[in-house]
């Protein structure tokens, strides 16, 4: 079992839609991308999900790899497991942190949960699960 993301900070996103990563965040989404080297960027994916969801989750690839596998054991053509593959993989989002500890957030991620001025990070054991929109 690897590292786990604890704690939650409010970090502003600029007008890019760049949004600082926590240095401890940074560690635990390098330590659980097994392609990662010192130097290079990270690798996660964003789960947005559909229209109820306010909120993004954001999976290391390690943790990623462990909900495909869950899908994947479930019977074919399960409504359970054609949801799941819907929302794991049609509304999610793969990516890197750049090199200098960011997120780029795409317009259509910022605008699904009103993302601004300002969004709160907060961890959640083997996900991120959560960037939500702060903004006053």
């Amino acid at each position: 079992m690897g590292r786990r993301f604890r704690g939650e900070s409010h970090h502003k996103v600029d007008t890019k839609g760049r949004v600082s990563i926590p240095a401890s965040f940074r560690r635990v989404i390098e330590a659980s991308d097994p392609n990662w080297k010192s130097g290079e960027n990270p690798e996660l994916v964003i789960v947005y999900g559909d229209q109820r969801r306010n909120y993004l989750e954001c999976y290391t690839m390690e943790a990623i790899e462990e909900v495909d596998a869950k899908i994947d054991a479930l019977p074919r053509g399960s409504m359970q497991r054609k949801m799941l593959q819907r929302l794991f993989h049609g509304q999610s989002f793969p990516t890197t942190v750049d090199e200098t500890g960011r997120l780029v957030l795409p317009a259509k991620l910022r605008n699904k949960i009103g993302l601004e001025k300002e969004g709160l990070l907060y961890g959640g054991g083997r996900h991120l699960p959560a960037l939500e929109a702060r903004d006053l």
